[in-house]
């Protein structure tokens, strides 16, 4: 059942998103050159960083690359009372 409260992954990726967006203002790239880059349609972008999508792993690893972002490794945790 949702109770409409967001999940701390959701919270983490929009935090996420957020530097991701002002990064990519700060380098100048607008969201239509971002989404050449990485081969996707400049909507996938606008919806990522309104958090209105989520991109794959692979995908969100390539976009941070693009704007020269390293998402540390040691981001990655185990999630309490979860099966391994």
């Amino acid at each position: 059942m949702n109770t409409g409260r967001a999940h701390d992954w959701q919270i983490s990726y929009m935090s996420l998103a957020g530097m991701l967006s002002r990064r990519r203002g700060e380098l100048g790239i607008s969201q239509d050159g971002l989404a050449t880059a990485l081969r996707v349609g400049r909507r996938s972008v606008q919806r990522w960083e309104a958090g209105d999508a989520y991109p794959s792993g692979l995908r969100l690893f390539q976009w941070a690359a693009q704007l020269g972002v390293q998402i540390a490794p040691q981001m990655a945790h185990p999630v309490p009372g979860r099966a391994a």
